[in-house]
Order: C-alpha cells, then structure tokens, then sequence
C-alpha cells in the first residue's frame, strides 16, 4: 500500500492498523509519493488530501496523474467532506472520513475498493478486447435487437461489402435489401426458423451486393438470446467471406461435368439432365424433348493419316458447328471419343427434330480448314424423341446410339428416328452374337469352298473359303447376318483366324494325299478390322508355319474399303506378305471406292469384279462398260481379273470374249463342303455345265 500522509501520529496508527495486511510505503508528500512511484508497484493507495505540498482536490489529481490505474482511497477530515466526495467523482475508489476511523472500517475500505477496482479493469479489459477481436477478425459482426429493431454491425462487416460504416442503415430491412433478390427469401425463412425455435442456430450461405465487384458469396450466421419467457430480445452473429470457396467448388463442379477438350458438357452431366427430362417428361404429358446422338464418320482416318492434334483440333471445330446449331434452350454434350449428343427440349416433336438434325448436316457440309489441310467431316445421328413416359437416361441414350448406328449402316451422313423395330433388330443382332462367341469357342463353324477356274479352258485353279454357321438347333445362320455382327464385335478377328488356318490345313493335308493338288490356290476373305486392328502379317507367319502350306498357295482377299481406311498402313502390310509369296487380291471391285494413285501404289495381283456387274451382262450397256473399263485399267497396271458370279453360259462366253482371266459362280459348282471337295478333286474334273466341256486336271501354274 502507498500511504500519504504528513501527520507522523495518523501515520503510525494507520501502519500499526494494516501492516498484517499489507506492506506499507509512506510518504508525507506528493514529490516523496513520485519517488515511490518510479521504484515500486502497489496494489492500493491511501491519500491525505492536505499534506507538505498540496491540498484538497490538487493533491488527489496529482496522484491519480502519478499513477492513473492505481485504485485511490481519499481520507480527510469533516472539513474535507465536499473536497472527498468529488475526487470520487473523479475517480476515488472511496473516502474515509479521519474522525470515525476504526481499524476494521479502513481494512474493510481499502479490501473493496480493490475488488471494486479489479472489477473495474476486468471490465475494461474485455471491452478492449472486444475491440481488438472485431478489429481482428475475418468475420463481420451485426447485432439485431428484436424488440428495437436496431441492427448494428462491425466495420469489418461493412468493409466485407465495400462501404464505409456511415454508409449502412440500422435496421434489418437494409441489410436485406443488400442480399440478392434470388435468395432474399430463403435467407428470411430462415432467420424467422430460428426466431420462432424450429432452428437451434441461423446460417445461410447467400449472394450480397458489393458495391464495386458486383455479387459475392457470404454465409451469415447468428444465434438468438431469450428472457425469462422465452421472447427472443437479440440475436447477433457474423458474415463469413466464402466468394473464394464458392468459386473453388464451382471449377470443380466445371471439371466435373465439363469435356476438358471441347468445353461441352460430358457424359455424366449430360445423362442427369437427360433425366430430369425424362421425369419431368413422365410427370408432364406436354414436356417434349429430343435426344440426337452424333458420330463422327471415318473420324480415325482423320486420327491416322494427319495426326491426334489435327484430330482433336476437328473435334473441337465440330463441337462449336454443334452448339451454334442447338438452340439457347438445348444442351450439346461430348460423351467421349468422337461420339456427341444433343439434348432438345421443348421441341414439337419428331418433325422439328429432324430439322434441327438436318441443319447439323448442312452446318457440317463446309469443310473444316485445320492448318494447312481441309478436312470434310459428316456425322450420322440416331434420334430418340419423346412425350409421355421417357424412361432412363441410359436407356434413351442406348436407343439413340441404336438409331445412329442403323443410319451409319445404311449410309454415313444420313439420320435415322429410333422405332421399336430397331430395339427388336439389335435383339436378334445380341442373339447372332452370343450364337457366334458360342460356336467360334466350341468349333460349331464349318467351311464351305467354292472352285475358281481359268477361262476359257475351265482349268481349276483354286478355291475360296467361305465360313459358314448352323446353329445347334438346327438354324442356318447366313453369313450375310452373322459376317457385319463379327465385324461390329471384333469377333472377326477370331473368326477370320479360324477360317485361314482351316482353309490352309485342308489344303495342306489335300496335298500331301493328292501330289496333283500342290498348285490350287486357296482363297481367304481378310476384313478392314482385321487389317487395322489385329496383326495380319504375324497371323500370316504363323498359320503357314503350322500348316504346312507353301505361301505362294495363299490368297489374300481384302475389299477397296479394308485398303482405303489407311493406305500407307495397307501398303507396308500388303507388301510384307507378299515378300512372303502370298498373294493379294482386291475384292468386290467397283462398288467400293479407291484412288487411283493408291490403286497404282497397292502390292496386289488381281482385281475381283462383283457379282452386281457380271450378272449385267451382256444385255445391259452400263454393266458391261464398267467390265470393260475394269479389264482395260487391270491390263494397263499388269493386273489378272476374276469374274464373280458366273452362273450362265452367256456371261461365261461374253466374258471370254473380253479376255477375262478367271472366272467364279454357280455355272461352275456352288459353295461345296470339305467332303464334296475331296470328291471333286477325285473324279479330277467339275460337274459339266451348258456350254463348256469337262475338264481335267489342274492348273498349271
């Protein structure tokens, strides 16, 4: 305790009084009480108002200077008394009059007015805590008092906003008219949720206005406090910046259901708004939409011959011919690859979905400039419409991709509108193929072969393989149904392994019985996936090393389409089994389409005309001017010719007369099984046919 008072007597009472107490300085002056001050630290002080150098009121407010957190108790005399009470007023913790002096009532004095003045500095300790929380904290503050409707908030609050505190009202209404109209609702229902107890605590997350950066995001949270009754009197909270979080989740919501290539939509966000189409479309007889989904035709031809960054350079210029042909209301999404959906809705039915699909393929007819090459890209669009019951998404987009594929099969560039008819089609196509897996696995094919004869002599020169099915139930499986379903499965891969190891060997084995065999030909059909996906040349290697044959007995058949799909693919394969000595012939000529200069550049050793334009002749002038023209280019590149479906003397004779080389059809034999063909060979001749005489053995060379 710091003690002042100039009277030695009141001072040695005092210290005899309170030295069990406290440890006591004393001074008898305010110069005595500033040289105390400057070496120590005290908890009370015990002022005499007239001592050495000071008097009255002067001599509180020069201590209190001194020392102004130090809790002050004045004594004075009666004189003093008005002089007592105003240095209370300025700050005393009390005042003890000298003349009612006991020990228990200074004790007990100076004992409260410490807990008063520790009170005191707890108290302004925590406001400016409080301040230095608000002015340090991320979070804004607001204050609403319920019952007087005043709503305050912090400056960082305001600042959060970009105003100046003078510049926000203090009513709830102006803080509600800042948040965004969308939401303004939502973030009143809950703050009434919780005012009437339904919520334990406010939050929201809500867009407010900024006065220079437009809408940002905030959540507001706050908790109510309750009198006695229960009725909220206030509840306060804060104003958190999310803007940051919030446009975090949105670049991932981005990354998720956007195409990182094209920026369409991808295929999950497509299939959930195809969904909600769907049950919108099942709730509401009136909710039309359509579904067109997109593939690109001989997209990997564009991949092979010019390059992957060429290619995702043409995806990305038809995604943007897309989306400016759909419609605002429209969604156009990439599902992968080179496959594109459109998602229309509302549309006035199937009509109006097929002008918006045909206004994608004008949009696509122009070509596409990609550095230095143009590229003409066509797409073939399956198309689903719906009214009513929709069903699921995958479902919708399953028919859709149905459609598209029935369009691509019968011409690329075309459109085609789902029926049940094609469900019931891809049925029996799902049918053929768990058939043919089946029958490939347990060796339920067999091979079937037709003769191939020089002309005009008749001499065989070989045959061709044919794979053929019957099921175990007894069905024949046509290769016209089950060949496209092998191509479309890759299951051609398999199949066509099997039949050139079957064909070789037979002719092998027939070799070895009949030395006078050595020199037919067998033929084997190779299809473009075989050529572009699986390993010719190895497949070629290994079944000549199993069997036996002797290559220069190998034919390989491939169609122009199989050559054309790669060409400098085709050229390096092609010529790396005929170094072997297989040779090659190009199927089905003239139906297809080829290049000239490829045609020129291809390692092949004869051209088949198709059947279509042998059975034109003679009698109809286009039919046989194609024949001659065929002949006339095969002779000018050095090339043989075979002649496919031969089936009447006439054409037999006009083609003789064209100097066609060989010959193949039903005038010669039918397709014949391994059996039949043993037996051919034994009697040494063909069955006689009108016009031609038997012949015997076989061909030279």
């Amino acid at each position: 305790m710091l003690l002042l008072e100039d009277s030695s007597a009141e001072a040695e009472q005092l210290v005899a009084w309170l030295s069990p107490h406290f440890r006591i300085d004393h001074a008898t002056s305010v110069a005595g009480v500033r040289r105390l001050l400057a070496e120590n630290a005290y908890d009370i002080g015990l002022i005499d108002l007239c001592v050495e150098d000071s008097r009255d009121l002067a001599t509180f407010l020069a201590v209190q200077a001194l020392a102004p957190d130090l809790p002050l108790v004045v004594q004075s005399g009666l004189q003093d008394d008005a002089i007592a009470i105003e240095a209370v007023a300025r700050g005393a913790q009390d005042y003890l009059v000298k003349r009612s002096f006991t020990a228990e009532l200074v004790r007990r004095a100076l004992r409260y007015a410490m807990e008063r003045a520790g009170g005191e500095r707890e108290l302004r300790d925590s406001r400016e805590r409080y301040q230095l929380a608000l002015a340090g904290a991320r979070d804004g503050i607001w204050d609403w008092d319920v019952r007087s409707g005043r709503f305050v908030v912090s400056e960082r609050w305001c600042s959060m906003l970009g105003l100046a505190p003078s510049e926000f009202g203090s009513d709830v209404e102006d803080w509600l008219l800042l948040v965004h109209p969308e939401e303004r609702d939502a973030v009143w229902q809950a703050l009434q949720m919780h005012l009437v107890g339904r919520t334990a605590h406010f939050e929201v997350e809500h867009r407010i206005t900024h006065r220079t950066e437009g809408w940002t995001w905030v959540r507001s949270r706050g908790l109510s406090v309750r009198d006695n009754s229960g009725r909220v009197t206030r509840i306060a909270g804060s104003q958190s910046d999310v803007n940051e979080r919030r446009a975090f989740e949105a670049q991932l919501l981005q990354r998720a259901t956007t195409d990182d290539l094209t920026g369409l939509a991808n295929r999950p966000a497509f299939l959930a708004r195809l969904q909600k189409a769907a049950d919108l479309a099942e709730a509401s007889p009136e909710a039309n939409f359509a579904l067109l989904f997109l593939d690109l035709d001989r997209f990997k031809v564009v991949n092979d011959s010019l390059g992957h960054q060429v290619g995702d350079r043409l995806l990305l210029a038809v995604a943007q011919r897309l989306w400016a042909s759909a419609r605002p209301s429209d969604l156009v999404a990439r599902l992968g690859g080179d496959e594109f959906a459109i998602l229309a809705e509302p549309i006035e039915g199937r009509r109006a979905a097929e002008e918006l699909a045909a206004r994608i393929h004008r949009t696509l007819a122009a070509p596409f400039t990609l550095d230095e090459n143009q590229v003409f890209a066509t797409v073939s669009i399956g198309v689903v419409t719906c009214s009513g019951g929709a069903g699921a998404a995958e479902e919708l987009l399953r028919n859709a991709d149905i459609a598209m594929y029935r369009s691509k099969r019968a011409g690329r560039g075309g459109t085609e509108v789902y029926s049940e008819a094609h469900f019931t089609a891809v049925a029996g196509r799902l049918e053929v193929e768990t058939g043919l897996r089946l029958a490939i696995a347990t060796g339920g094919l067999t091979l079937q072969y037709q003769p191939i004869v020089r002309i005009p002599s008749a001499e065989l020169v070989g045959f061709e393989a044919l794979a053929r099915w019957t099921t175990p139930e007894g069905r024949v499986v046509e290769p016209s149904e089950f060949i496209p379903v092998a191509e479309e499965t890759g299951l051609i891969e398999p199949l066509g392994a099997w039949v050139m190891e079957e064909a070789c060997a037979r002719m092998a084995s027939l070799a070895v019985a009949r030395p006078e065999t050595r020199r037919l030909a067998i033929s084997v059909n190779v299809s473009s996936r075989q050529f572009a996906h699986g390993d010719l040349f190895a497949l070629v290697q290994r079944v000549l090393a199993k069997t036996g044959l002797a290559a220069e007995r190998l034919v390989l058949e491939l169609t122009e389409t199989a050559l054309m799909e790669n060409p400098e693919k085709a050229t390096e394969v092609l010529t790396q089994v005929r170094a072997l000595g297989v040779r090659v012939h190009l199927d089905d000529f003239g139906i297809g389409y080829s290049s000239l200069s490829y045609l020129q550049r291809f390692p092949i050793d004869s051209l088949k005309i198709d059947r279509s334009f042998t059975q034109g002749i003679p009698g109809r002038p286009g039919d046989e001017a194609i024949v001659r023209a065929i002949l006339s280019l095969a002779g000018a590149l050095n090339l043989e010719v075979v002649a496919e479906g031969v089936e009447s003397a006439a054409q037999l004779e006009h083609l003789a007369g064209l100097r066609c080389s060989f010959g193949q059809g039903f005038l010669f034999s039918r397709p014949i099984d391994g059996p039949a063909l043993d037996g051919m060979i034994a009697r040494g001749f063909l069955p006689p046919t009108a016009g031609m005489q038997p012949f015997a053995g076989v061909a030279e060379g």
